[in-house]
């Protein structure tokens, strides 16, 4: 039996591996074990990091009392030794880690050492599962503290003891075997004397609240009841989320745009209670204000808010990513990490600001689309920092719950115009020509606009020059870009959920892509794109009901292969997309008929 033990940043894995050895992996081990009687032995092969040979380089570690006052020299020629017959035959290269029990017990080694053995707490569900798998047993030790508003039955009278406290106890415990013992009294006054000299670190006390707690912990639940007060009632999804939530202590909550991500979230805040500390991240101001609203409505608390509108610290705080790196101390400090729209948070810039949450027991990210298909490095960077996928609600689910609106699809061709680009021609320029500037896919919007007779209508566009040209061709439309104030955005975003006017159309930058709750009655596509989560999140903006709008028409643009190859593939690309999420999907005729 090889039994080895395994950190993940905080938490420990005690393992014994039960699985098969290669045969000289065995021998090497039960020679030692017969002749240095080890307290932990562990014997790798590593002939796979290695280009040359084959099962002939193995690491060996081992802890015995043998080892006591002799050189690190002198204990690597006592392996050498009890192994000579088999480095003479198939064993190439052996590394040997030699140590003592107290040397071993006093430097808290970690074994196996080598980086593949080193995981997030994220990741921790996802070993768990392999080292099941792999037919090994493993034990959890869990050194981090958990909150205890996460467990329904945590006794709060319950506290760590005292060095006061401890100093009591052992002297209660040394009197106590003075009372037992049958010794002289010489020997009793001696062993008194060594027994007081014992430091309390050597002690065997709880480190944490929660290793004194019940073995029958539960987790805190919600129900449909949670704002009752308030006569708001939540979705069967959302208490089932939040549940998870608290059960898991960390995960994706993935849930499609509309079904209420930002009330998931404060439901979980709501649960837990407003005096955890906790931080929320977002990319956008929008948010910021989105989120914000939402806690004091709910009557939940009042968040602080960070941002370069904003500083204001509270308990629960929000803060956009970019503003972060102002309260670095606050974030040492929170108990709770919460990320909206998660899959934003795969940069370097996000990868530094999660190094500020070293103390953060719960983390949680949301998000619509977490995960690509295409960048499994961005994936493992979110499920290491978050933990796994808790749950998953879809656009298809919701819309037969009635929740979301149905949404139909159209297409329509752009033939022209056909422009030949020098050659090596950038893709930025490229797009300038064939879409910002384009007269007549922009003289195309303008006539689908004008062709609607009434409602909201929310046009998208990737360049911001792009925009400028259409704000100007549509004289009466918004148009809300990155440099707006908030009290400009929200008052467009209120008009694109509720407006007197028969008629709004307003058009975003980017900043309209995710995170922004309307309630449009159209939504076109100028901005193009390929990637399939930003499709979803582009009609996400749309899908949400109100008192007059059950459906959603989702304009969007064809670009043929003879206007540019590149533009028609990401055509095709959306046009894919949205079919698998099972919409209608329609080719239209041209808007507008392109002489020849």
């Amino acid at each position: 039996m090889n039994k080895y033990e395994i950190l993940f940043k905080g938490v420990r894995y005690y393992c014994t591996k039960s699985g098969p050895q290669n045969g000289v992996q065995s021998i090497i081990e039960s020679k030692l074990v017969e002749r240095f009687k080890p307290t932990f032995i562990q014997v790798l092969n590593e002939s796979h990091m290695h280009s040359r040979g084959t099962d002939t380089h193995f690491k060996v570690v081992i802890v015995s009392d043998e080892f006591k006052d002799q050189r690190l020299v002198q204990q690597h020629r006592l392996v050498n030794q009890a192994l000579s017959n088999e480095l003479s035959n198939g064993v190439h290269a052996l590394s040997i880690h030699t140590h003592t029990p107290e040397n071993w017990e006093s430097n808290s080694p970690i074994i196996p050492k080598s980086p593949g053995c080193r995981f997030a707490t994220g990741l921790l569900p996802i070993v768990s599962s392999h080292l099941s798998d792999l037919n090994t047993e493993y034990e959890r030790i869990d050194h981090r503290e958990p909150i205890p508003e996460l467990f329904e039955n945590w006794d709060y009278s319950i506290k760590l003891p005292t060095e006061q406290e401890l100093e009591q106890q052992q002297d209660i415990d040394i009197d106590q075997q003075d009372l037992d013992s049958s010794t002289t009294k010489t020997k009793k006054k001696k062993k008194t004397k060594k027994l007081k000299k014992k430091k309390l670190d050597d002690l065997d006390v709880p480190e944490r609240v929660f290793d004194l707690q019940s073995t029958d912990l539960q987790p805190k639940t919600i129900d449909e009841t949670l704002f009752k007060d308030i006569n708001i009632k939540l979705h069967d999804y959302q208490i089932e989320s939040v549940n998870f939530a608290l059960s898991n202590h960390r995960g994706i909550i993935k849930c499609a745009t509309g079904g209420g991500k930002t009330l998931i979230l404060a439901s979980f805040i709501k649960a837990l209670g407003s005096e955890v500390p906790t931080v929320i991240l977002v990319t956008k101001r929008s948010l910021i204000t989105q989120i914000y609203n939402t806690l004091v409505n709910l009557k939940i608390c009042e968040p602080g808010r960070v941002s370069m509108d904003f500083f204001q610290i509270n308990t629960v705080t929000i803060s956009t990513l970019q503003s972060v790196k102002k309260i670095q101390e606050h974030c040492l400090k929170a108990k709770v990490l919460l990320v909206d729209e998660v899959h934003e948070f795969s940069s370097p810039t996000a990868k530094k600001a999660f190094t500020f949450f070293d103390n953060a027991y719960s983390r949680f990210g949301f998000s619509a689309t977490p995960f690509k298909s295409d960048d499994p490095v961005h994936n493992h960077t979110i499920t290491s920092t978050f933990g796994t996928l808790l749950c998953d609600v879809t656009t298809e689910q919701l819309t037969k719950k009635n929740i979301l609106s149905d949404a139909l699809i159209h297409f329509y061709p752009i033939n022209g115009p056909i422009v030949k680009l020098p050659r090596g021609t950038k893709y930025q320029s490229m797009e300038n020509v064939v879409v910002s500037e384009n007269e007549y896919l922009n003289e195309s919007i303008v006539k689908l606009v004008e062709s609607i007779p009434s409602g909201r209508i929310m046009i998208l566009v990737k360049r911001l020059t792009h925009g400028d040209i259409l704000s100007k061709m549509l004289p009466n439309a918004y148009w809300v870009k990155g440099d707006d104030n908030v009290e400009t955005r929200e008052h467009v975003i209120q008009q694109l959920r509720n407006s007197n006017e028969k008629k709004v159309v307003a058009i975003f930058s980017s900043i309209g892509y995710v995170g922004v709750d309307v309630r449009i009655h159209h939504l076109i596509n100028a901005s193009g794109g390929k990637d399939p989560n930003m499709t979803i999140q582009k009609l996400g903006r749309g899908l949400r009901k109100a008192e007059d709008k059950n459906q959603l028409d989702y304009h969007d643009f064809y670009f043929s292969e003879k206007v540019n190859k590149y533009l028609h593939e990401h055509s095709e690309a959306r046009m894919t997309v949205l079919k698998k999420e099972g919409h209608p999907v329609y080719v239209e005729n041209e808007l507008i008929p392109l002489v020849k």
